[in-house]
């Protein structure tokens, strides 16, 4: 990422990403609530994950304007570090979702 403009580029492609995993976990509640049935915990929480992700990559976003590369790298990092607990909790919630859906009854 060694220009602005690239670094714009993959942000709009990461908020892009995030914008159509939302959806789906939208959607996902959406279906649970049309069949009269409580949107599982777990769909929630992702959900709240995925929002509070997408807040990280706007800091990023915010950070990373028109600063030096030193600034932008650090920036960089906080934004892996911060995203990788959002990634691993929003896998597991579906994982759990997917196991709750598993073993239902229909």
């Amino acid at each position: 990422m060694k220009t602005p403009e690239q670094r714009s580029a993959l942000c709009r492609k990461l908020r892009g990403l995030f914008k159509q995993q939302e959806e789906l976990l939208v959607e996902a509640a959406a279906a649970y609530r049309h069949h009269g049935r409580a949107v599982p915990q777990a769909l929630g929480e992702a959900l709240g994950a995925v929002t509070q992700r997408t807040k990280v990559l706007e800091r990023f976003e915010a950070a990373a304007q028109g600063h030096v590369t030193q600034h932008i790298k650090e920036a960089a990092r906080r934004l892996h570090e911060e995203l990788g607990p959002f990634n691993e909790t929003i896998q597991a919630l579906l994982l759990r979702l997917h196991e709750d859906a598993s073993t239902e009854t229909p």
